[in-house]
């Protein structure tokens, strides 16, 4: 179940998705095979209507201001567009949808994996680092020429 935080129609008819923050957000966190913030791509890809942008609406003392993605720069102050057309903005929500899809699937089939996306950073407020091998295959094992390179 998701909940989302506010879908609104504006004057112009554009259908619009936002979820409030207070802390640091990132949009480009939407993107690629392990999305770290996929939570508005899956509200947008579940939607079921023609969402015309979807955005963080960042609320904190230093600023308020839209932080997203829309279909035409028009949509919402400050938000710029997604992709140079319809069908670019029709075909990021499928990529959305399709490692959406992969994620969910694997999660349902009991991939438990353990590959830290950003190593050492994901691993510092880990419980069980006295379990774990990661820190042996990044740094000491196969992986630590891949890690290098990063």
């Amino acid at each position: 179940d998701v909940r989302i935080d506010r879908i609104d129609r504006l004057p112009d008819g554009a259908h619009v998705i936002l979820d409030y923050k207070t802390g640091a957000v990132n949009v480009g966190a939407w993107d690629g095979e392990r999305p770290d913030e996929p939570q508005l791509p899956l509200y947008a890809v579940t939607d079921g209507g023609d969402v015309d942008a979807l955005s963080f609406v960042r609320l904190s003392a230093q600023e308020v201001a839209f932080k997203g993605r829309s279909r035409t720069a028009e949509v919402l102050p400050g938000v710029a567009p997604g992709a140079e057309n319809d069908a670019g903005w029709n075909a990021l929500f499928d990529s959305w949808s399709g490692v959406l899809e992969r994620l969910a699937a694997g999660f349902l089939a009991g991939d438990a994996q353990v590959a830290p996306k950003h190593y050492p950073q994901t691993c510092r407020y880990c419980d069980i680092g006295p379990l774990c091998r990661v820190t042996e295959l990044f740094d000491r094992g196969p992986l630590a020429a891949e890690h290098d390179d990063e």
